[in-house]
């Protein structure tokens, strides 16, 4: 009882503390530096309880080795969460188009298993133009008999035109990155998801199999 109190039951207390941080957001930093705090504030606790952990020559204590695996599963948790954030920052940043088959296994089949759905991009409504539709020089053009006054509306239309077909092109070209953005955050959310399922799974195999050993 008095390990239990005093030792198992803070490092429970911390062991789901972390597994309740892989709720953050996915693309803060802020999650890194919690976990980072977490698991400084482990490890001063294994040094505090140290002296209190039982000595045996022959075999290495359970509760020593609930300790180290419970550090073992944080620092694993924080090089998950190193990897999600460069996955969703690096590439997002650096505008790099989604693979095929990185879409077609994450952003399709993983999607299914973990019922989430893409964000509806609202802000196509305003760059979306009907594909045939092309502003020209010709669409200026007016007879040269026309007065000095008329010729200078022209080049002030073709400006013009030429002004709205780049604030076009920009538009498009800034709605495809954000598209490509939405994408790579997805796919790091999806692929939080499977980590953390699998960090769970094991997790919950550890200590069923500690338990085990101890009742044993």
């Amino acid at each position: 009882m008095f390990y239990i109190v005093n030792l198992l039951i803070p490092s429970a207390f911390l062991m789901a503390t972390d597994i309740m941080s892989f709720y953050l957001p996915t693309h803060s930093f802020d999650r890194a530096s919690f976990k980072m705090t977490l698991m400084l504030g482990y490890s001063v606790f294994l040094v505090i309880v140290k002296d209190l952990l039982p000595s045996n020559s022959t075999h290495t204590p359970l509760i020593a080795i609930f300790f180290l695996v419970s550090l073992t599963f944080m620092v694993t948790s924080l090089f998950e969460t190193i990897i999600i954030i460069n996955v969703i920052h690096q590439n997002a940043k650096q505008r790099k188009a989604v693979p095929p088959w990185l879409r077609t296994i994450v952003l399709v089949y993983g999607a299914k298993l973990f019922w989430r759905k893409g964000k509806q991009r609202v802000y196509h409504q305003v760059s979306r133009l009907p594909q045939n539709v092309s502003i020209t020089d010709q669409d200026c053009e007016v007879k040269s008999s026309w007065p000095p006054e008329v010729e200078t509306l022209q080049a002030l239309l073709r400006k013009i035109a030429e002004g709205v077909e780049e604030i076009k092109q920009c538009v498009e070209r800034r709605d495809q990155e954000r598209e490509m953005e939405d994408e790579w955050l997805q796919i790091g959310h999806i692929l939080d998801c499977f980590l953390h399922s699998v960090y769970l799974v094991l997790f919950t195999a550890f200590l069923l199999t500690l338990s085990v050993a101890w009742l044993m």
